[in-house]
């Protein structure tokens, strides 16, 4: 848990410094999150917890309802970490009863609730690309520690403890995601695969900005057997499913 708070104005420079310049005029403007035909096309979505509905609300790219929206407002909105950041992210849209109006609404980090957002995935999947079976769902976790966690000591170590249960990506795969696909209709036949790199991560703070040393043991486990394997197997299928072959 995080001893202080943070600006999230951070956040927002640095999503601006990658999504928001526009390379043909080099200078920064507002970036839409789009809209239009998605019946051929990839979509790129992000979740973020509603604090008035508490609920979690996936925001796609080719939502009508969002096409002129500022995407760094959703990227801002899904990063926004409780008790490491000092408020929650506003975020103005149209209103979903009532399009023509638009309304401002508190958001905060989907990781409480979606952070493998793989159901709020397939609920995106199923509206734009209505009665279509989902062939292949692959989640990609953030990495899990490969060691047993200690007991905890005392008070502030088993909220630290709690709180990573909470937000167990794994946990979210195996008692929601699974049990979905078993009696969904358009997952019945769906290949599924999750990505979970096992690594010392129990090492850095949860704030760490120690970008370099993470990536260095993230390639670490890539590089190993165990790694190797579960990425050659999870591209196995997407080359089989591409190709239209059955596995």
């Amino acid at each position: 848990i995080g001893d202080g708070h943070y600006a999230l104005q951070g956040v927002k420079d640095t999503l601006v410094e990658n999504y928001g310049v526009n390379p043909e005029v080099g200078r920064e403007e507002e970036c839409k999150m789009g809209g239009g035909d998605h019946r051929d096309k990839c979509i790129c979505a992000c979740v973020a917890l509603n604090w008035e509905s508490q609920s979690l609300e996936p925001f796609d790219t080719h939502n009508e309802r969002f096409k002129n929206s500022n995407l760094i407002q959703f990227l801002a909105a899904s990063s926004d970490a409780p008790v490491y950041f000092t408020t929650p992210s506003v975020i103005t849209a149209p209103r979903k009863e009532n399009p023509e109006e638009e309304a401002s609404v508190n958001y905060i980090d989907g990781g409480l609730g979606a952070n493998c957002p793989a159901v709020q995935g397939i609920d995106v999947a199923k509206e734009r690309w209505k009665g279509r079976d989902i062939d292949l769902i692959i989640a990609i976790g953030a990495g899990k520690d490969c060691n047993p966690p200690e007991l905890p000591k005392n008070g502030g170590d088993w909220l630290k403890r709690l709180c990573t249960m909470v937000t167990d990506g794994d946990n979210v795969w195996s008692r929601f995601v699974l049990p979905l696909l078993e009696v969904d209709d358009a997952c019945k036949h769906t290949e599924k695969q999750r990505i979970q790199p096992r690594i010392p991560i129990a090492k850095f703070k949860a704030d760490s900005i120690k970008v370099i040393e993470m990536c260095q043991i993230a390639e670490a486990w890539l590089s190993s057997s165990a790694g190797f394997l579960e990425v050659t197997e999870a591209a196995g299928k997407i080359i089989a499913k591409s190709l239209k072959l059955e596995v």
